[in-house]
């Protein structure tokens, strides 16, 4: 029988959460980037769930806080140089594939995947990342491309976490993006599952041995787990600045009171 754990008390939705929930998926990537391959697959699989972590509580916080305060999501935009008007005009573009995909998840799943029971449940976070993958690829994707200033942004999310000789080439960023995110249930099933048989893997030469476990599925966990911690730390760098921005702007305003 699986033992459940629950977390005592409430779920960290705040920002102080998201970036904890963050700084443990990237410490589990640059981990695996030190150790043995069947350790490294482990430690990859542990992250994916990090970051489904990190994501899914994001979701919500920043929801509520842009609902809240409809200035903050005009200067978050405005630091990734996408204008309101063009922004606007991809969400009436794609308002389709926008209400399929809520029609079909849920509005209150997407914005709250997590309670205190399935926050430490393994299916429950590769679930959700399933679908964030898909809501990525259908809806974040093609709003972050209106950005006037797409190769800094490419280079934020992609430059750190993959290897040199696939970030080097920015023009095929968005091709490696793609690429990475080309995933269904079925694969994302696979990789997370290959620690199942990672600490079993006899290891010559860089050739695995094994029938169950191929090398282009741990090459996939480790691009993914890196274009998912590339996209957070980049989002949470851009609402830093909104926040911190924010606060000094209230506090300048107090004082001349």
């Amino acid at each position: 029988m699986t033992a459940k754990v629950n977390i005592a008390g409430n779920l960290p939705n705040t920002f102080e959460g998201v970036q904890l929930a963050l700084e443990n998926a990237e410490r589990l990537f640059n981990d695996s980037q030190q150790v043995s391959i069947p350790t490294k697959v482990a430690l990859l699989e542990i992250g994916l769930e990090e970051i489904a972590k990190t994501w899914g509580i994001f979701i919500g916080y920043e929801k509520n806080l842009f609902e809240r305060n409809p200035q903050f999501l005009k200067r978050f935009l405005q630091l990734t140089h996408i204008k309101v008007d063009e922004y606007n005009k991809e969400v009436s573009k794609i308002s389709k594939a926008i209400s399929d995909f809520f029609d079909d998840v849920g509005q209150e799943y997407f914005s709250n995947p997590f309670d205190t029971i399935s926050f430490s449940n393994h299916d429950a976070k590769i679930e959700f990342l399933s679908k964030f993958i898909k809501y990525i690829r259908e809806i974040q994707l093609p709003i972050l491309r209106t950005s006037s200033d797409r190769g800094k942004l490419r280079r934020d999310i992609l430059g750190r976490y993959l290897s040199k000789s696939k970030s080097a080439d920015m023009k095929k960023a968005d091709e490696i993006i793609d690429d990475i995110l080309d995933i269904d249930d079925e694969q994302l099933g696979d990789i997370v599952s290959l620690k199942e048989y990672g600490l079993y893997l006899h290891v010559q030469n860089d050739f695995y041995i094994s029938p169950n476990a191929r090398s282009f599925e741990m090459e996939t966990l480790e691009n993914l787990l890196a274009l998912l911690i590339g996209m957070a730390k980049n989002e949470v760098s851009l609402l830093s600045i909104v926040l911190l921005q924010t606060k000094k702007n209230k506090g300048e305003s107090e004082k001349n009171d």
